[in-house]
């Protein structure tokens, strides 16, 4: 990936590799270190982790195991308990990945140092609310009652998330519009999402089956 010259634009264009993340962080770091080994993007400091074959090897099979777990009404509760370990790896892979970029994180100096805290926060707290995004719409796919609604959710989160690490290589300026719109969204949505999370937990903790969601 050739960076845009200027530092704004070359943040940005990290910040797009992060927007696979906010659909199914374990296949979104796989395919970046897929597509990092085969010469078709170069990742910036804060991601070069996953360069190695077995790391985003590992990550997909773990990514994979998931979207299969979630895929069952039966089997989907563990599936989305374990998958909070993936949105927390998907936080710390946001927050290096900016807090290292050279335009935040490479000068020794306390301006840059509370540059960079802050704007890795910044683009943590965004992920991390389009994440409880995804998670509302996780636990009201596994509240309907819809037979086998729940394995098409997630075959279609599944290919999102490739095309959107495609996007970021490719054309970062649409990966950044559905962050950006993914964000609005989300935050349009806040009630909503707290009640659904709120009633998905309960329902996870109390009960052995589906009901119906809060509308």
């Amino acid at each position: 990936m050739e960076a845009i010259p200027g530092t704004a634009h070359g943040l940005l264009e990290v910040v797009a590799l992060l927007v696979p993340l906010g659909v199914s962080p374990l296949l979104g770091l796989a395919a970046l270190g897929f597509l990092a080994q085969n010469e078709l993007l170069q990742l910036p400091p804060g991601l070069a982790w996953l360069h190695p074959g077995w790391v985003w090897a590992s990550l997909a099979v773990l990514g994979l195991s998931l979207h299969l777990g979630k895929s069952s009404k039966l089997t989907r509760p563990l599936a989305e308990t374990l998958g909070t370990g993936e949105s927390l790896l998907a936080l710390l892979a946001a927050f290096s990945a900016v807090y290292a970029h050279p335009s935040v994180g490479a000068l020794a100096s306390e301006a840059a140092f509370g540059s960079s805290l802050v704007s890795a926060t910044a683009v943590a707290l965004m992920l991390g609310t389009v994440l409880m995004l995804r998670a509302a719409f996780d636990l009201l796919i596994w509240l309907s009652p819809v037979p086998l609604i729940d394995g098409l959710f997630e075959l279609a989160k599944a290919v999102l998330t490739l095309v959107l690490a495609l996007l970021a290589v490719l054309a970062p300026a649409w990966a950044l519009g559905f962050f950006a719109l993914s964000l609005l969204f989300a935050l349009l949505m806040a009630r909503w999402m707290v009640r659904t999370l709120k009633r998905g937990i309960q329902s996870l903790r109390g009960r052995t089956g589906p009901v119906h969601a809060p509308r």
